[in-house]
């Protein structure tokens, strides 16, 4: 993940699984002159696909 701050990448320092599976991680600048730290919160997908318009089951079934 890139710094929201000066752009460059950065580096995790911390990570917490939460009773409700969601990850939250303390990341960190990896430029010393910056060391802009931030907590990111990030959640498990569903593995549920939307349903498909009918334009989209078109062009799959023709695949077939």
């Amino acid at each position: 993940m890139k710094c929201l701050q000066c752009g460059s990448d950065t580096r995790v320092t911390t990570t917490y699984q939460n009773v409700d599976l969601t990850t939250k991680r303390r990341r960190e600048c990896i430029v010393e002159k910056c060391g802009f730290r931030f907590t990111t919160r990030e959640k498990p997908e569903t593995g549920e696909r939307p349903e498909m318009d009918e334009r989209e089951r078109r062009v799959r079934d023709s695949e077939d």
